[in-house]
């Protein structure tokens, strides 16, 4: 008797325990969306995170047409049902293309990042078929993607 009682504790200890699993936050959804082209410029950036996340300083950093690198300082952030929403103003009009790099830490600390594009205005400047084909196919992120 002893035996068996031995072997079913054994069987059960050896039955991998299933834990808590976390999925990592991850953002629902962004003002301007990633990839949109808007007619007049924006007056804040908003993102909305599935989760509750942290934000530091420097959280945000913004990529103008010319290459130029503007880190956001104050960010507004505030609880959303479970998660979190991050608002950024911008200081001038923006027109062309932008790119907003983001970062933030989830409730289970894990660093989570990315980046959202828009283009402010018409980025097509003339009706030529070999024009559309070079916009439609530049990345302006390209020489940017590690900040």
């Amino acid at each position: 008797m002893k035996f068996a009682k031995l072997l079913l504790i054994t069987a059960i200890l050896s039955i991998p325990q299933v834990g808590n699993v976390y999925a990592h936050s991850s953002v629902s959804g962004t003002t301007p969306s990633d990839g949109s082209n808007i007619s007049v410029s924006p007056e804040e950036f908003l993102i909305t995170f599935n989760e509750k996340v942290t934000f530091t300083e420097k959280n945000f950093k913004m990529i103008d047409p010319e290459g130029n690198i503007t880190t956001f300082s104050e960010v507004d952030s505030r609880d959303v049902e479970n998660g979190t929403l991050a608002r950024v103003k911008f200081e001038n009009k923006l027109s062309g293309w932008n790119a907003i790099y983001w970062s933030a830490t989830s409730a289970d600390g894990h660093n989570i990042e990315g980046t959202v594009t828009f283009t402010v205005g018409n980025i097509i400047s003339d009706g030529s078929e070999q024009s559309l084909v070079s916009k439609l196919n530049y990345d302006p992120l390209d020489k940017y993607r590690y900040l």
